[in-house]
This record gives C-alpha cells, structure tokens and sequence, in this order.
C-alpha cells in the first residue's frame, strides 16, 4: 500500500512540476472568483466586489430578474464554456505526458522495481492525472458554491455534481491519450490524437442532435426550418424530415459504442439544481431563440424533447463502457511490454 501511496505521489508532483498545472488552477480559480465578486444590489449589479456598478432597472437585487441573470451568468456561459470545454482540454493537454514519459527508459524501471504489479501501477498512475480535474473542480466548485451562498442566501450543494461529471468527461478522452502515448511513447502524437478524436466526437454528437431535432422533433410538432428566413414554418407533411431522421438513425447506431462526452457535460444542467427566481425569464433558453405564433410555444418543446431522447443512464453506461474497454487494451499493452 505504501508503494501505491509513493508512485500516486510522484504522479502527482509531476503533474504539479507543469506550468500548465497552475495556468488551469489560476483560470478556474480566477473565475470563480469574479463570479463570486458580481453582486446585486438596489440599484443594479457590481463588478470586482463593488469596483464597478452597473445601474439596472430590470437586475437589481429587488426583481426576480436579478437572480435570473446570476443563475444564467453561471448556466449558460461559465458551465458551457469553461467547465464543459475549457478546463478540460488544459487537462488534456497537461496531463498528456504522464504515460508516455513513464513508459520511456529510466522512468518505468525504477517504478517496476517495486514491489507492485503492473496492473496497480497503470491504475495509480491513470488515478493521479484524474486528480489534476478533480482538485481543480473542487476549488471551482467551493468558489461557485460560496458564490451562490453569498450573492443569493440559499446552499446549494448540488454544484457538486461539477467534480464527478467533469471528471469522467476529461477521462473520456484522456484514456485515449493513454492508449495511443503506451503505444507511441510521444506526447505529441497521443495529444494530437486525443484532440483530433475529441473533436470528431463533438462533430457527430453535433450532427445527431441537430438530425434529431430537425428530423423527429419538429416534424412531431409539425414545423419545419425555413431555409430562407433562417425561422421556422408551419407543414402538415410529416415526412418531411425523412432526410434528417434516416440520418439520425444512422449517427445514433454509430454513437452507441462511443463515449459521449458532449452529453455527459449537458447533463449538468440537470444535475445541477438552480433556484428558480420566478422571473418571466425563467422559461427563457438564452441559446435558443423564439418566433412568433403558436410555433414560439412549440419551440421549446422540440428543446427539451431533443435533449431528452435519451436518459441519463444511457450516456454514462455506454460511455463507461469505452472507457473501460480502451483502459483495457491500454492495460494490456502496459503490461506485455517489455522495459
């Protein structure tokens, strides 16, 4: 136990020695905190722990708007585009040359000279690059939660759920990064490669939402997109989206065995329980936009009906299942190879 304890150590100094490790610690931490600093008040909202006022009408701490907009601020950009993206690939990129340096001469031998084998060796070392998300998340996570607590007087430990979900989704790709750095014994190739696969996962998900949406959802609610207009329009011809929804078939089949990192991240949103403020905007999707009529209440329902094709259950069991098989064959080749 103590030479797992040890080997967990060096991974994690090692992680600790890469500037990258703090650049990604500073950013999560640095945003976290200016969350934290955007406060409401009587008259709008501040900026910096009050350095900068804004004057608002509407966002203010005596309207239901002003919780909706500190809500939205952390769902709709800080969740999307920092945690689901940005913190995650400096991950990769930081961790990337954990395996293939530790596979190279000098390194390995000194590790396989313990007395432990080589199964707990490979599973100590992949533990400690996941512990570079998971400390990072945690202090996020603390930030946002304080945040929350501060600014709106309600605890809300759901936000939680943003180390677990994080986590696996960066796994998702890194075990790749394993796979390919044992393999090659370059750093390079495994990010290149865990990047590239990274973002033809994204493009397919992509594609499938938008087949799914475009060919089962919104025939179901009878409006079709206006290529024209760039809105949509009323049909009475279902088949219409024939084209789309064969489509959909086809990249859903494809996506079974695939991991789904893209769905892992979203379901945040679920996950994630935040306060509604009884504003009139809490039915409002920031990235959706409306039209008029009765296609305004379709809208949303084609939303929803899109996100919720499949469970929860169904994205982290088939996504698991990569994983396990690619860290097994990553495994295997670890310790079949001779050093």
């Amino acid at each position: 136990m103590r030479q797992i304890y040890t080997i967990l150590l060096d991974s994690i100094r090692m992680l600790m020695a890469h500037k990258l490790f703090w650049i990604s610690l500073t950013i999560s931490g640095l945003i976290g905190l200016i969350y934290l600093s955007i406060g409401l008040n009587e008259s709008g909202y501040s900026i910096g722990f009050g350095l900068f006022q804004q004057d608002s009408d509407y966002v203010n701490s005596n309207t239901p708007e002003g919780e909706w907009f500190y809500v939205e601020l952390f769902r709709n950009y800080i969740n999307r585009f920092w945690v689901g993206s940005g913190s995650i690939l400096l991950a990769l990129i930081s961790t990337v040359s954990v395996f293939p340096e530790f596979t190279r001469e000098g390194a390995v031998e000194v590790s396989l000279s313990k007395p432990v084998s080589r199964t707990k060796l490979f599973i100590t070392k992949y533990i400690g690059c996941l512990l570079f998300v998971l400390i990072q998340m945690t202090i996020f996570s603390v930030l946002i939660f304080a945040a929350l607590a501060f600014r709106l007087n309600y605890f809300n430990w759901s936000i939680f759920w943003v180390i677990p979900v994080i986590t696996f989704a960066y796994s998702l790709i890194h075990c790749v990064q394993v796979l390919v750095g044992i393999i090659s014994r370059s750093s390079m190739i495994a990010l290149l490669v865990g990047i590239c696969f990274w973002a033809c996962i994204w493009g397919v998900q992509i594609s499938e939402d938008l087949s799914y949406k475009f060919g089962v959802a919104m025939p179901a609610e009878k409006i079709a997109p206006d290529w024209t207009s760039g809105g949509f329009h009323k049909v009475d011809d279902t088949e219409e989206g024939s084209f789309f929804r064969s489509t959909y078939e086809a990249l859903d089949k494809l996506m079974i065995p695939l991991p789904k990192v893209r769905e892992v991240t979203i379901s945040l949103n679920s996950l994630v329980k935040l306060r509604q403020s009884n504003s009139y905007l809490d039915h409002i999707d920031l990235n959706t936009s409306m039209e008029n009529g009765s296609i305004e209440v379709k809208q949303p329902r084609i939303e929803k009906r899109t996100r919720t094709r499949h469970s929860l259950s169904y994205f982290y069991l088939t996504s698991a299942g990569f994983e396990v098989l690619i860290l097994g064959l990553a495994l295997w080749k670890f310790s079949r190879r001779d050093y």
